[in-house]
């Protein structure tokens, strides 16, 4: 796994393709720490959530967590809480997941 700032992640999926996940494009303040709250964000997924969510999906929703650190100066006082996480999961179904896919209308 490559963590590539706001280019997004790309990583091996299970096959050995390779996978790259787009980032949400944000007004980056201080980029200090962002890759640790994209890590934080995975293991907290990986830990708590098991194979309830496809791995592409966790490591999307690891890249949110991490744009919204990069919008606050500061490495840990800029990283969301685990509320905000759990609202990206409570809130799933309101985003676009992926270039080109849709949800159902919130």
């Amino acid at each position: 796994m490559v963590t590539m700032g706001g280019n997004g992640v790309v990583y091996l999926d299970e096959s050995g393709d390779v996978t790259h996940v787009p980032c949400n494009k944000v007004r980056a303040v201080d980029t200090t720490g962002a890759g640790d709250a994209f890590i934080g964000a995975l293991a907290s997924l990986m830990a708590r959530d098991g194979k309830f969510l496809a791995f592409r999906e966790k490591v999307r929703l690891s890249c949110a967590v991490a744009s919204e650190s990069v919008t606050k100066k500061g490495t840990q006082s800029s990283y969301p809480d685990k509320e905000f996480l759990d609202g990206l999961l409570k809130d799933m179904s309101c985003y676009t997941r992926f270039p080109g896919e849709t949800t159902a209308p919130c």
